[in-house]
């Protein structure tokens, strides 16, 4: 599997919603504007590996989680890191 195909599978529905846009349109763009959709995975590419493993693997299970539970998640961390700090 290639980096396009890595970013591509990993990130369509983040990169559907950020680049607010249909899924159809995304698939069409794949198809036929390949120079466009490149790009777009390039964008994608850099910020993943910025990332750290752990952040990486940790973003990827974050992703699958409901809205809900994301809003959880994210509210757990902001008190575990206000509680540690003096």
């Amino acid at each position: 599997m290639d980096d396009r195909e890595r970013i591509y599978t990993l990130n369509k529905r983040e990169m559907v919603k950020d680049l607010d846009m249909s899924l159809t349109t995304f698939y069409n763009w794949r198809k036929y504007r390949p120079k466009v959709f490149d790009l777009i995975c390039s964008y994608y590419k850099g910020e993943l590996e910025s990332l750290t493993p752990l952040e990486q693997e940790m973003l990827k299970y974050f992703r699958e989680l409901s809205n809900k539970d994301q809003e959880i998640q994210t509210a757990e961390m902001k008190l575990r890191n206000l509680k540690s700090k003096p």
